[in-house]
Order: structure tokens, then C-alpha cells, then sequence
């Protein structure tokens, strides 16, 4: 079930990128910063000047929240 998660999880974060807002507000918050899905879109698209950097900066905020979620 996890595989599954995650493949979710990545298609909210790629229609997130594509439409500039999640499809679901709030689908998860980070339980160390309180940051949600809008908050993470916003300041990639704010910080990011190419494709290649949003999805390096993608990457690190999954593996942010996978990391973050594990107990």
C-alpha cells in the first residue's frame, strides 16, 4: 500500500505544479514545519528558474515528508 501512496502523492504534487494550487487543499502537513502542499508549490514556483531545479526541489520536500512521516 505504500507503493500505491506514494504514486498519489506524487500525481497531487505534478497537477500542484501544473495548475500553480493542489488538487486537494491540505492533502498533507508536514509535522515539523506545519508547511501544506500550497505553501511548498508557492516557493517552488517562486524559487525555481528551470525545470530541472523545481524538480530537484520536488524531490527534496518528498523526501522531506517521507522522512518527516516515519516514525
Amino acid at each position: 500500500m505504500q507503493g500505491r501512496k506514494s504514486y498519489f502523492f506524487y500525481n497531487y504534487f505534478i497537477d500542484a505544479m501544473a495548475t500553480g494550487k493542489p488538487v486537494v487543499s491540505n492533502i498533507i502537513t508536514s509535522k515539523t514545519t506545519g508547511n501544506r502542499v500550497t505553501q511548498i508549490v508557492s516557493s517552488l514556483a517562486d524559487s525555481a528558474s528551470d525545470l530541472k531545479n523545481i524538480a530537484e526541489k520536488l524531490n527534496s520536500e518528498i523526501s522531506f515528508f517521507k522522512d518527516d512521516t516515519e516514525e
